[in-house]
């Protein structure tokens, strides 16, 4: 990496410094008389042969830097460099200056959250990142959604990578991208994240919570308590709602650039098909829809916790229009 060069005035005061204390070493200072105003003579100083080299030397210097500094300006040389580690900082991408979206700059992911073995509901959200708009769409599925072999939360049950399967083929993929967390995994991961901020209007109350009124910072085991107990007449957002409310707190083009960390957490607290290299082909447009910072919309498919119900015509083709398929015939 290039340092911080000093500036010529710097340089120079510093030569000078240090041709003042090896005068001796590099030969004396000779002396000369001038004829002054009036018939005095005053001395003149002049330099002796090491000494003058080493004065054209620094000048020379002075002039390489000079011509490095402008060549670095003119280069965009405080652009980022991609050989980022995962574990390392990473600074503002300034490449974004050269970078334009297009319509196949279009990440999708199901997450899994709950099934093989887990107890209570699962929860299925599709998610995709459009830079077009700086827009991520948060598709929730509901676990009782009927596929051709028995329903999402059935296939959970199996695998997650069965229940991903099925899900492509509702919505017409050959294959989707997936990841699996448990829910002592999402119980990680948001605690890992410091926990999610939520201010409460009324006092919340049930078998297992009570939080009275105000702002709180919660954990991971209360938030998926939360997503459990939501909808019907709970008063509670959806799952959905939750995620995406999460991850504005937390996935921000700070966080973003600063470090790798949500990946990190994502890597050591899931399973499936998200890997090192799937990361980086998409952290360039990632990052551009951070930068936008549209937001984050969210859609849920009716259907209560367990219901089992067919999605219709109409909802298969809202969930292929949200994916972005219909825009590149997939």
């Amino acid at each position: 990496m290039l340092g911080v060069m000093p500036d010529e005035e710097e340089m120079m005061e510093e030569i000078a410094r240090s041709l003042e204390t090896r005068d001796g070493e590099f030969g004396r200072m000779y002396e000369d008389t001038l004829p002054e105003e009036g018939g005095a003579k005053k001395k003149r100083r002049e330099p002796g042969g090491f000494t003058a080299f080493l004065l054209a030397f620094g000048a020379s210097l002075l002039l390489f830097a000079a011509i490095i500094l402008g060549a670095f300006s003119l280069s965009g040389g405080n652009q980022t460099s991609e050989s980022e580690t995962l574990s390392g900082s990473v600074s503002a991408d300034l490449s974004l200056q050269n970078y334009r979206p297009v319509s196949t700059d279009s990440g999708r992911l199901l997450i899994i959250c709950g099934g093989e073995g887990d107890p209570g509901r699962v929860f299925f959200w599709l998610t995709r990142i459009d830079p077009r708009n700086g827009v991520m769409t948060v598709l929730s599925l509901p676990d009782g959604t009927i596929t051709e072999n028995g329903t999402l939360s059935s296939a959970a049950a199996q695998s997650a990578s069965a229940a991903a399967a099925e899900a492509a083929k509702l919505i017409g993929l050959e294959d989707l991208t997936y990841i699996h967390l448990s829910k002592e995994d999402a119980v990680s991961i948001v605690n890992g994240l410091g926990g999610m901020e939520w201010t409460f209007h009324d006092r919340y109350q049930s078998d297992t919570l009570d939080i009275p009124p105000g702002e709180r910072l919660l954990d991971g085991e209360t938030l998926l308590t939360l997503m459990e107990d939501s909808g019907g007449d709970s008063g509670l957002p959806e799952p959905a709602e939750i995620l995406t409310a999460l991850l504005g707190q937390k996935f921000t083009e700070e966080a973003f650039n600063r470090d790798d960390g949500l990946f990190e957490l994502l890597a050591a607290h899931s399973d499936g098909e998200l890997s090192v290299v799937d990361y980086y082909e998409h952290k360039q447009y990632i990052r551009w829809f951070l930068h936008l910072g549209a937001g984050y919309r969210t859609i849920t498919l009716s259907g209560a916790p367990g219901e089992t119900r067919t999605l219709s015509e109409g909802e298969l083709s809202l969930a292929r229009e949200e994916m972005g398929l219909d825009e590149i015939g997939s």
